[in-house]
């Protein structure tokens, strides 16, 4: 039918599957979908050329690499090195590499999607890039490109994007709305973006060595767990917040309300804490 199929065991390959590697929801999903949409991220334009960035996204991969890496232990045989991280723009892999620059040093690779023709790696991070109140997206109509790009995973892929610039295309609407689907879908809020609130729990509740090893293999570089030191190098963005509730109890939580509220005979009504904010709720 004009459809690619994945071979037998390929949509059973799980991160969590690798030595070292703790068996969590964040693992085990083979798609994810951060979406910027509604929280202040903008791209901007970096030379005469139209090149585009987005700082934002940047600091987004930045909080994933630290998440991620949480779940992994000191001896894990996973790496920096089995990481790629794709921009459509060369301004974006810049500001990616600039941001990144110690992970990179350490095996992380950003490339644009030519850069990863041919090749894979066990998780690819695409950073969309666009985020704009007109629903311009330049090349990134070509699906082709987009195309390639996710399939460069072999266990996971992360697309961050605005889903209201996005999504504008057809293509790339149907490639969130399958993220949101079958993977897992977050804002970027969680991650303390923005603006938002951060509902991400902290490493040290989840492992005290995976900040205090190394994610690499017969390396003694800085870990991906940790941000410089020296702010001042940074893009200045709120800090990783501790966690008000985790991302298992919100669904446990909301879930019976909203399939209340979603059932033509029943009457039940969603409440929110008048401590939340209107982006919150």
């Amino acid at each position: 039918g004009g459809k690619l199929l994945a071979g037998d065991g390929v949509g059973e390959r799980a991160l969590c599957d690798l030595p070292g590697v703790m068996e969590a929801d964040l693992t085990k999903a083979a798609l994810m979908l951060i979406d910027t949409a509604g929280c202040n991220g903008c791209e901007e334009t970096a030379d005469e050329g139209g090149s585009k960035l987005n700082s934002g996204e940047a600091e987004l991969v930045a909080a994933y690499l630290e998440e991620l890496f949480s779940y992994c232990t000191c001896d894990s045989g996973f790496g920096l090195g089995d990481i790629g991280v794709i921009a459509p723009y060369n301004a974006q892999v810049a500001c990616l590499r600039e941001r990144l620059a110690d992970h990179c040093q350490a095996g992380l690779e950003i490339s644009t999607v030519d850069g990863f023709q041919g090749r894979e790696k066990e998780v690819i991070i695409l950073s969309m890039t666009r985020s704009n109140s007109h629903g311009d997206l330049g090349f990134l109509r070509e699906d082709r490109r987009t195309n390639v790009a996710v399939t460069r995973a072999r266990r996971q892929c992360v697309v961050i994007a605005d889903s209201e610039t996005v999504g504008t295309h057809s293509f790339l609407r149907t490639l969130l709305m399958h993220c949101s689907d079958v993977g897992m879908h977050r804002s970027a809020g969680e991650y303390g973006m923005y603006g938002g609130s951060s509902k991400r729990p902290s490493s040290s509740q989840r492992t005290q060595s995976a900040t205090g090893g190394d994610h690499r293999r017969g390396s003694n570089q800085q870990s991906a767990g940790r941000v410089d030191d020296d702010e001042s190098s940074q893009p200045k963005q709120p800090a990783l917040s501790a966690p008000k509730l985790g991302i298992d109890e919100t669904r446990a939580h909301f879930k019976p309300m909203l399939q209340s509220c979603f059932d033509p005979t029943g009457t039940g009504q969603i409440k929110f804490s008048s401590k939340l904010n209107a982006f919150e709720r």
